[in-house]
């Protein structure tokens, strides 16, 4: 294109100007548009609003999903993940740039309700909610039995009827929620921690009829999970058909396959456990009367072997008598061992009396004083005549002893150091000359050196 051919009828654009034509026509020809690619780049700032880029094999294009409709989503999103989004082209003029505000998103090949159950079914997993040793045991024959669900329906029919067939006097208490819908989740955890603050049921049915994974949405959710584990009461979840399982049959201490079968695990049949006890009670009653029979056989054959009790006694006066002769004949022959012991003790007591030892060792002890004494006196003496000498030796080394004898000591100023050698000073030093009546301050003139440097 020749630029002088549109010299007369050329209309120049701003930058911003062009910007908010290409908007125009962007957002206008596209207000809406279905859209599929990978997830790349994404990041969640603290606002809340989801930026990220939507790629696939040849193109890229910015993209964000603002907080009030990520609020929708019903699965985590991830960096890799194929979506499909719905959503309007814009231009975001500062830049010149173009994205799409995604309104709506879903997984690509997968529901998100199953992604979201196949999500938090991991995450669950992973902290142990699943784990066996976490499930506590269900009590054999509970008293009562609480039974969150819904009021209305026929699940609550057919699990009172069970109940009712299999043990007719147990305790039940019906805790109404709703089975779906937002507000279920919110229900059902409320309803738990109810039970279990009451302490008063010993296990736990939560059940709903079989539905859409829409419809059972409330027993995926994380919420309901965690209570369910959270649970100090042993929690059965009877949650829709056979075939149909749960994040709550999971994190549930028991799944049942059916409302119905969870009233059967939960209780053993009453006219089976009737028999049972008869048939234990007869059993007992067999035993019973067999050891009754062979102790009362022990009893007469203990009977026949015991002697007459006359002959026991007589043996016994016997044994009395001869017990008593014995005794007095221990007890003399202790006692005269014991007073010769006695008299031998003393003998040797008498011999190891201190009266006898203490002459030899006054004697011993005085010896010992005379040789003390004399050894200190000699002792004081090597000291006081080496004590002398070191005094002798430290007078003769003061430096003011020296000083009395005429001797000077000289110091340069003003570092003061003393003068040892003439070398150390030149004319016009200043010096202080320490004698033994005082100091004087004096000024080198002139320097003489000796035969000796």
């Amino acid at each position: 294109m020749n630029p002088a051919q549109h010299t007369q009828k050329r209309r120049i654009h701003t930058v911003s100007q062009l910007t908010a034509i290409i908007k125009s026509v962007l957002e206008e020809a596209l207000p809406f548009v279905w859209v599929t690619g990978e997830i790349s780049n994404l990041h969640i700032p603290s606002s809340g609003h989801y930026y990220f880029t939507l790629k696939d094999d040849h193109a890229q294009i910015r993209s964000v999903m603002f907080k009030g409709h990520a609020r929708n989503l019903k699965f985590d999103l991830e960096d890799g993940m194929s979506v499909v989004c719905l959503g309007r082209v814009a231009v975001y003029e500062p830049q010149g740039a173009y994205q799409v505000l995604v309104e709506h998103m879903e997984p690509a090949g997968m529901g998100a309700l199953a992604l979201a159950f196949e999500q938090l079914k991991a995450k669950l997993s992973e902290e142990g909610l699943f784990d066996e040793d976490h499930k506590k045991s269900l009590p054999y024959l509970p008293r009562t039995i609480a039974v969150v669900t819904s009021p209305t329906g026929a699940v609550i029919h057919d699990i009172l009827r069970v109940l009712s067939y299999r043990f007719p006097k147990v305790h039940v208490q019906v805790w109404p929620v709703k089975v779906q819908g937002a507000d279920s989740p919110a229900q059902i955890v409320r309803s738990l921690e109810m039970i279990n603050q009451q302490n008063q049921a010993d296990v736990v049915i939560i059940a709903r009829g079989g539905g859409s994974l829409e419809d059972l949405a409330p027993f995926n959710s994380e919420e309901v999970a965690r209570a369910i584990f959270a649970s100090a009461i042993p929690v059965i979840s009877a949650v829709g058909h056979e075939t149909d399982y749960t994040i709550a049959d999971y994190t549930a201490d028991r799944r049942a396959p059916t409302p119905s079968a969870a009233a059967e695990i939960v209780l053993p049949e009453y006219q089976g456990l009737e028999l049972l006890l008869k048939e234990y009670a007869a059993r007992l009653k067999g035993a019973f009367t067999l050891m009754l029979k062979k102790e009362r056989d022990n009893l007469l054959n203990l009977k026949k072997r015991l002697p007459p009790p006359r002959r026991q006694v007589d043996d016994w006066r016997l044994r009395m008598d001869d017990y008593q002769q014995r005794i007095i004949n221990l007890t003399k022959r202790g006692v005269v061992e014991n007073r010769n012991n006695l008299s031998t003790a003393l003998y040797k007591l008498n011999n190891l009396s201190p009266l006898h030892k203490t002459p030899s060792l006054k004697v011993m002890l005085e010896l010992k004083l005379r040789q003390f004494t004399g050894a200190m006196q000699q002792q004081m003496r090597a000291d006081k005549a080496a004590l002398s000498q070191a005094r002798a030796s430290l007078e003769a080394l003061n430096p003011s002893a020296i000083l009395e004898r005429g001797y000077s000591i000289t110091r340069k100023t003003p570092g003061m150091e003393i003068v040892r050698n003439v070398h150390d000073l030149s004319p016009g030093d200043e010096v202080e000359i320490t004698l033994a009546s005082g100091k004087a301050a004096a000024q080198i003139k002139s320097i003489e050196k000796g035969t000796k440097s």
